[in-house]
C-alpha cells in the first residue's frame, strides 16, 4: 500500500499536516498487524480446545449415545412383544365367555 502518491512541497503547511496524517495511517497499519498477530496467537489454543472437544464428541459421546439408543430399541421391542401377548389374553378372555 502506498501512502505517498501526491507530491507536495515540504515547506508548505499542508505538507506537514499530510505528512502527519500519513504517519498516523502507517502507525495504524502497524497497530492493526500487531493486533492481528496477538489475536492469532490467542485463538490458536482455543481452536485446539475446540478440536479436542469435537473429537471427544465424535469418538466417545456419540458412541455411548448409540449404545443407549440400541438398548432403548431392544426394550421397545420387548415391550411390544409383551403387549402383544397381553392383547391376545384379553381377546381370549372376551371370546371364551361368549362360547360358554
Amino acid at each position: 500500500m502506498y501512502f505517498f502518491t501526491k507530491k507536495i512541497p515540504l515547506a508548505s503547511p499542508v505538507a506537514g499536516k499530510e505528512l502527519q496524517e500519513r504517519r498516523e495511517k502507517i502507525l495504524e497499519q502497524k497497530d492493526l498487524e500487531m493486533i492481528a498477530e496477538i489475536v492469532a496467537k490467542t485463538l490458536e489454543p482455543i481452536q485446539r480446545n475446540v478440536k479436542s472437544i469435537q473429537l471427544t464428541l465424535e469418538n466417545d459421546i456419540n458412541r455411548k449415545i448409540n449404545i443407549i439408543a440400541e438398548g432403548h430399541l431392544d426394550l421397545n421391542r420387548k415391550l411390544d412383544e409383551a403387549l402383544k401377548v397381553e392383547n391376545e389374553k384379553e381377546m381370549l378372555a372376551l371370546y371364551l365367555p361368549c362360547i360358554a
